[in-house]
């Protein structure tokens, strides 16, 4: 009996270690599939963390390079202002805010300009210095772009000067003189030949005995004369090998030749650059002829930022003057060009461009504001990019330019001692481009 109950109860213990271990076996596997369930939903999770990074990095580089090309768009805008507002240029040291843009509810830009001094020029001057011209002025632009939490930052050096237009009385060709030609402040600057010398007459201030000085290209002559890169020809000849040229003179014969930078007139991209920004020529161009007189008085309304009113569609126009351009080639005959514009504060100074050739003569009967009245006279400059025949008096109080000249009847051409520039685009030359975002 003890044997059996023995047998049985080692049996029932048999059992009982048996189901222990398959339970035991069911609970690895439970914790082996919660394990495996939760190492795949972390990994999942991370799968998503990694997608939902990535997008974000994406759309952070998206955010960036739109914020960055707003910058630079910025900088585009603040340069251009520039060359038709030069006053913005602060005083060294000083700075100003223009006003912010913003395209969007998520994107702004905001500009900052700043005086600096100038740095010394690479290339030495004719005295042998460094230095940059006074008339140029040095200024910093800062354009921050936000676009979203994306912050971009440029940074541009660059240099504010005159209006590259001609200075004084300038012939990109010959020059053809039959009448006298009254210069005072510049010389006469012809990049082929000059013919007819003694007519020409330089004047100095009022009582003052010193040779007649060179405001138009100080930093080229000290003395006004006459320069001509293929000869100088008065009554009796070629003056250099007469040996009859004034001490101030200078053509190929001496090595005296003037640079290509003074006779340069404008080519096709400056005119349609002037011509975007020049007054309409509706009251004024009649049947071929430009009255001088019937250009505006005054220029355009115009914000400081640059913003176009509603008399300035264009938006920037030519501080302290206005722009005219005509198209010769358009004209079914020759353009002439009559009539008195009054100085300064009757009128505004006015740069008037002719593409093409152009005549200077007595003033119609039919119409027009000059009626009556022979040759024309303004403030400011006439540029001619073709042949410029001066048929009627001509007084300029300012610059005068052609690509060829021919004079029948006097011309006065009075450069102002102030250096005083007429209307135009500024010259903007970029020094240094960086991006400082983060500094």
């Amino acid at each position: 009996m003890r044997s059996g109950a023995s047998a049985a109860g080692a049996k029932a213990r048999a059992t009982r270690c048996g189901e222990s271990r398959q339970g035991g076996l069911e609970g690895f596997a439970i914790l082996a599939a919660l394990l495996i369930i939760a190492l795949a939903t972390l990994a999942a999770t991370t799968l998503v963390a990694l997608v939902i990074a990535g997008r974000a990095i994406s759309h952070a580089d998206a955010r960036g390079d739109q914020a960055l090309a707003l910058a630079e768009r910025g900088v585009a805008e603040a340069l251009e202002s520039l060359r038709w507002r030069p006053s913005l240029v602060p005083s060294v040291g000083s700075s100003v805010v223009l006003p912010a843009t913003r395209a969007s509810a998520d994107d702004s830009c905001e500009t900052i300009l700043e005086g600096v001094a100038a740095p010394a020029s690479p290339l030495p001057g004719p005295d042998g210095t460094a230095a940059v011209p006074s008339d140029r002025r040095c200024v910093a632009v800062t354009v921050t772009a936000h676009d979203g939490r994306a912050v971009r930052r440029l940074r541009v050096l660059a240099l504010v000067g005159p209006p590259a237009l001609p200075a004084g009385l300038t012939v990109s060709g010959d020059a053809d003189l039959r009448a006298p030609v009254t210069i005072e402040g510049s010389g006469l600057y012809a990049g082929g030949a000059v013919r007819g010398r003694q007519f020409v007459t330089f004047t100095g201030a009022p009582g003052d005995p010193s040779p007649a000085p060179d405001h138009a290209h100080a930093e080229l002559y000290a003395e006004a004369g006459v320069h001509a890169d293929v000869g100088i020809f008065d009554a009796g000849g070629e003056e250099h090998l007469e040996g009859s040229a004034p001490p101030a003179d200078t053509d190929t014969h001496d090595g005296g030749a003037p640079s290509a930078e003074v006779l340069t007139l404008p080519g096709p991209a400056a005119l349609g650059d002037l011509a975007d920004h020049a007054v309409p020529l509706a009251a004024a161009l009649d049947a071929g002829v430009l009255y001088l007189a019937a250009l505006p008085d005054d220029p355009p309304v115009t914000d400081v930022a640059g913003g176009a009113e509603a008399s300035d569609p264009i938006g920037l126009g030519p501080e302290g003057g206005i722009i005219a351009v005509a198209d010769a080639a358009a004209m079914p005959a020759d353009l002439s060009v009559c009539g008195h514009r009054g100085p300064p504060p009757q009128s505004c100074p006015a740069t008037v461009v002719i593409d093409g050739d152009a005549i200077v003569g007595p003033s119609p009967t039919s119409s027009g504001d000059g009626v009556g009245e022979a040759g024309a006279s303004l403030t400011g400059a006439l540029i001619v990019c073709g042949s410029l025949f001066v048929r009627a008096p001509l007084v300029i109080d300012g610059s005068l330019a052609a690509a060829r000249l021919v004079v029948e009847a006097p011309i006065t051409v009075v450069f102002p001692a102030d250096d005083r520039a007429p209307p135009g685009p500024a010259t903007v030359e970029v020094l240094q481009w960086s991006d400082t975002t983060g500094r």
